[in-house]
């Protein structure tokens, strides 16, 4: 199909009658999205995860426009579209660029208290309020859902599962099992959308474990059958402890690990192979108002987006549309989600933009985690991204003692005292090293001085090169601030970790 073609189709699934509804009743009268993917579906005869990338971003800009049409029911959403000059109908990507971010500050006028952004209002029922997981910690952000369009996406993403991501590990004439480790016995918790999504995958058999004990974990690997468990990064590289009772057929019978919430260092990932022969391990990305965002087909692959879930955009400062290889941050807006749509939602994660994926099997947007937005260390006036600050230290580090960061670490933080202005590279690992880096171990062959030269020059590698100034660099040489790697057994409490057992990459102490 050419453009013009496009359009028409997409005007033949979505019509306009449709396009610009006057009333709550209205709303309540519109047909599901999920009713036009299934329509299209039929159409072409193929899933829509498996039409062609253009037929599918024709049908979502579509359904973007329509969103925005469905908003102007409710006063706030008009009055914000009006002062952000959005007065008349959109008709392309490029002008729906336009519209304002929504930020964490915008969620709680418009979907918490009065709840006064929503289209159609609690009152009529059927709706179920999730909030946010709480990595960066703080009080929860609520969203709310229609019960109705949650249950369409479970089913999607359910069903991506199916066709997409299991049949290549879970092989086998027995039982498949999809086990998860997340809470979901919060009204405060995003898990229940994740459990959500693993029990409508067709040709799996579910169960919420939730936190496990070695004799429930012993229990559960004990069924017959492959297995594919889900969890935080922090819970999936503890199976290997959880499972030390367990026989080699069970250990086995561990096929697939999805974690999310973390990174799973890469000797972490080593040591759950070793003890679990048959596995291999995706990363899973997900966040409140986004139960599937991305997920990895194969081991080290970009995130594969769940085609007709949500509108994903990586944005500039300004907004726009980064290019394929840059990075941005990470905004989304839910497809299923008429009754109480939320445009361009800021989630709080920076990614790369990828080449979007397309075979005769699949085809889906990609990207890759580049970290939290608030992943930035702050040394008085000056930013510097923790996760660059963090690679360039290894990369030092393995220069002077040919010790691998990466390879070594279970976890790490930084922890910025900005009272007392220390910065401390907290690193959690099995073989201490000989360059053991305890500031107080009269071992140590790094000096003080030696420590704060590495990150000094760390922390300038990772300005901007319009940043890379001489007067910057003396600024960090000059700084009272002092550095220290700190490296810690496994399982130390020196980590700060939020009330869900997330630990972020930098924790900032003020007093």
């Amino acid at each position: 199909m050419n453009a013009a073609q496009l359009a028409c189709w997409t005007k033949t699934v979505i019509d306009d009658s449709e396009m610009q509804p006057q009333s709550i009743d209205d709303v309540l009268c519109l047909p599901d999205f999920m009713s036009k993917i299934k329509a299209s579906e039929q159409l072409f005869g193929r899933a829509f995860s498996q039409l062609d990338g253009a037929i599918q971003t024709a049908l979502v800009q579509r359904r973007a426009m329509q969103l925005v049409q469905i908003l102007r029911v409710n006063p706030l959403w008009q009055e914000r579209l009006c002062q952000a000059g959005i007065k008349g109908k959109l008709e392309s990507f490029d002008e729906w660029q336009n519209l304002p971010i929504m930020e964490r500050e915008d969620l709680e006028e418009f979907y918490m208290g009065q709840r006064s952004g929503m289209v159609v209002p609690l009152r009529h029922g059927h709706f179920q309020i999730i909030a946010s997981g709480g990595t960066s910690g703080g009080l929860p952000i609520e969203t709310v859902y229609s019960l109705s369009e949650l249950r369409d996406t479970y089913a999607l993403a359910g069903s991506f599962f199916d066709r997409h991501i299991l049949p290549a590990y879970l092989t086998s004439a027995d039982p498949k099992w999809m086990i998860t480790t997340l809470s979901d016995y919060e009204m405060w918790s995003s898990g229940s959308m994740l459990g959500g999504v693993l029990q409508n995958i067709p040709s799996v058999n579910f169960i919420h474990a939730g936190p496990m004990s070695p004799p429930i974990f012993d229990h559960l690997m004990n069924f017959a059958g492959p297995k594919a468990i889900l969890g935080m990064a922090r819970e999936i590289s503890g199976l290997v402890e959880l499972g030390k009772h367990l026989g080699d057929d069970a250990r086995e019978s561990f096929k697939l690990a999805f974690y999310g919430s973390g990174i799973l260092q890469p000797k972490q990932q080593d040591r759950l192979k070793e003890f679990y022969p048959k596995l291999q391990i995706l990363s899973y990305f997900a966040s409140n108002q986004a139960e599937a965002i991305g997920i990895e087909i194969k081991p080290n692959s970009p995130l594969a987006a769940v085609p007709g879930l949500h509108l994903i955009e990586i944005v500039d400062q300004q907004g726009r549309w980064v290019a394929q290889g840059e990075e941005g941050e990470l905004v989304i807006t839910r497809l299923h989600a008429q009754h109480a749509p939320i445009l361009r939602m800021k989630l709080g994660d920076r990614m790369v933009r990828r080449a979007p994926l397309a075979c005769d099997d699949l085809s889906a947007e990609c990207f890759d985690f580049a970290g939290r937005s608030s992943d930035i260390i702050h040394l008085g006036e000056s930013h510097y991204a923790a996760k660059l600050v963090l690679k360039n230290i290894g990369e030092k580090l393995m220069s002077y003692s040919g010790w691998s960061l990466p390879l070594s670490a279970y976890e790490i933080q930084f922890q910025n005292n900005r009272r007392d202005k220390v910065l401390s590279l907290i690193v959690s690992s099995d073989d201490l090293p000989e360059i053991a880096l305890h500031n107080n171990n009269s071992q140590m062959p790094m000096s003080n001085d030696e420590i704060r030269a590495l990150f000094v020059t760390a922390l300038r590698a990772a300005l901007s090169l319009f940043d890379q100034t001489d007067q910057q660099f003396s600024s960090l040489k000059s700084s009272d601030y002092q550095f220290n790697i700190e490296v810690v057994p496994r399982g130390s409490d020196k980590f700060y970790r939020t009330g869900v057992n997330k630990t972020p990459l930098i924790k900032d102490y003020f007093g």
